[in-house]
């Protein structure tokens, strides 16, 4: 059953001989929201990906992928007016050129970021009114035709610029509007784990970090993964590797941040929080935090060197084995590994600052690599799981004369 009320000075509805209402005459009551030529309102189609970018809410990967949708303004014209839910009209949309399908959209100062699998384009201006005029977004604007975003999960408005996951790796679009391979030095991890499921900005940590599957994966069923993160303060990259017990690391299927805290869930919905208090995971799992150098070259490529010793200055923080290893050549079948029990950290003279020291077995060589990781104590004292921090790494280098020397197979 209906209630009808009549409008203001007593009016009474009108009704027809089958008694459904005809005509309300309600002279005090509310303007429709159309008049004075507003926009009407259209409920947009269902959406892959969405941003709130300059008091509109943006809308991508419809069913037709050539199109984005944006809103109206959201905010009220007045504080008076209420707040609603943000409102579309098919005319408020941008096609891309040739009918290329969008991948994603972000937001970058006072600009609009729109991506392709193969392009990087802009839209600047703040867009039309309610009645669809005094429309200035200008037209897409091409800031690079080689790189693009392939997913729009990927995509994150850094300090430095919009980060994204494009074919190669995770570049940047930075503030000038220039495209940089920013995450070249994580390709290896890029390769192995080339689908991003979330991108997140932590600031308390200068942090950007990407949960990452393996390509052709789903984020639906237990499959490895792994954090990537870019510490953009320090410039650089690490990973993490969520240990729940079995063979291979978590992965993740989302992940964001809340109250400065983050978290994560998994591909059986399982949320995890990062909790800085504890060490291990899954109240138990001791993770180790492994440091590798890139190949380091002092001699330039493809001259001729020889290392003498490596050191390195730690700061010992709780229970735990140390080793580090060094490889030579590009090769990695061969390392020279060397491993301290926690007793012998513990003898060192100045522990906790500890300056473990390899003297390198193969000395001529054309490059290194030094690895460091702490792992569970070989002796068996049960660790709370903080093992140790680093400063840095210090090697004793002597510069050869001459080129490398390769075998008499590989000389004309």
């Amino acid at each position: 059953n209906v209630e009808v009320t009549g409008g203001v000075g007593g009016d009474e509805p009108s009704w027809d001989t089958d008694g459904w209402l005809r005509k309300c005459e309600n002279p005090g009551g509310k303007l429709l929201y159309t008049t004075g030529g507003v926009i009407e309102n259209v409920i947009p189609e269902g959406a892959r990906y969405c941003r709130l970018i300059n008091d509109r809410l943006w809308l991508g990967g419809f069913a037709g992928e050539e199109r984005l949708q944006f809103s109206k303004s959201i905010t009220p014209p007045t504080t008076a007016d209420p707040k609603i839910a943000p409102e579309f009209n098919e005319g408020f949309s941008v096609a891309s050129p040739g009918d290329l399908a969008f991948t994603a959209v972000e937001e970058m100062d006072d600009k609009v970021v729109v991506f392709t699998e193969d392009s990087v384009y802009v839209v600047a201006g703040t867009g039309p009114n309610s009645q669809g005029a005094a429309n200035n977004f200008s037209p897409l604007t091409v800031v690079s035709s080689d790189t693009g975003c392939i997913d729009g999960r990927s995509t994150v408005l850094t300090p430095n610029g919009v980060m994204f996951m494009g074919k190669s790796g995770i570049h940047i679009l930075t503030r000038g509007l220039g495209v940089q391979f920013i995450g070249e030095p994580a390709r290896n991890i890029t390769n192995e784990f080339g689908q991003c499921t979330s991108a997140v900005l932590v600031p308390k940590k200068t942090q950007v970090r990407f949960t990452l599957i393996p390509e052709g994966a789903t984020a639906t069923s237990r499959t490895p993964g792994t954090i990537l993160v870019y510490d953009y303060r320090v410039n650089q990259w690490m990973n993490w590797d969520v240990n729940d017990g079995a063979p291979e690391p978590v992965s993740f299927a989302s992940a964001c941040l809340h109250n400065d805290e983050y978290y994560a869930m998994s591909a059986d919905g399982q949320v995890w929080k990062q909790d800085e208090s504890v060490w291990l995971d899954d109240v138990d799992k001791y993770y180790s935090m492994k440091i590798t150098t890139a190949w380091l070259q002092a001699a330039q490529q493809s001259g001729w060197q020889r290392i003498y010793r490596a050191t390195a200055l730690c700061e010992k923080v709780g229970v735990m084995g140390l080793t580090m290893t060094v490889e030579n050549d590009f090769l990695q079948n061969d390392p020279q590994v060397v491993t301290w029990a926690d007793p012998d950290l513990s003898s060192f003279p100045n522990t906790p600052v500890m300056q473990p020291m390899i003297h390198v077995r193969r000395q001529k060589c054309q490059a290194v690599r030094i690895t460091i990781e702490d792992i569970p104590d070989p002796s068996g004292l049960v660790s709370a799981g903080e093992g140790f921090t680093i400063a840095g790494f210090t090697l004793e280098v002597g510069l050869k004369r001459g080129m490398v020397k390769v075998a008499k197979a590989q000389r004309s």
